[in-house]
């Protein structure tokens, strides 16, 4: 039994592949699915630093208003005078600032989701740009 030198077999196997690796084309493939996984890592990136700035801004939405009801329940538990010449605050006053501070919870809510999807929308419209600026190069 015989065995082959590395040499001639990979003279054999040159003649087996009729592609020119030097070329441009053949690698084109890889390049173009190495550019996808990076922008893919890039946008999956973007995607959970707004989603961790939207997570802060609940989080500190969520100890205002605990704070508040805090506050509220305390008012509650006081409603006597304790001194003071101004009468105290009547159920219906203290229940209507409670309605009140949750309506300002939930927009405070809104207004960071709604910076939340601008974040989307800007990183967004930075890729499409960028993809429309290499496409011109």
């Amino acid at each position: 039994m015989a065995f082959e030198s590395p040499q001639n077999s990979s003279q054999k196997n040159s003649n087996l592949l009729p592609f020119n690796f030097q070329s441009e084309m053949v690698w084109w493939p890889y390049q173009s699915l190495s550019k996808s996984l990076l922008q893919t890592h890039h946008n999956a990136s973007a995607l959970i630093e707004i989603n961790r700035m939207l997570a802060d801004e609940m989080r500190n939405i969520a100890r205002r208003e605990q704070d508040f009801v805090f506050e509220l329940s305390e008012r509650i538990l006081n409603r006597k005078n304790d001194g003071d010449h101004k009468p105290p605050e009547t159920v219906d006053e203290i229940f209507e600032s409670a309605i009140s501070g949750i309506r300002q919870f939930n927009q405070a809510v809104v207004d960071a989701q709604v910076r939340s999807i601008e974040a989307f929308h800007r990183h967004a419209r930075e890729a499409v740009d960028q993809k429309h600026q290499q496409a011109a190069e």
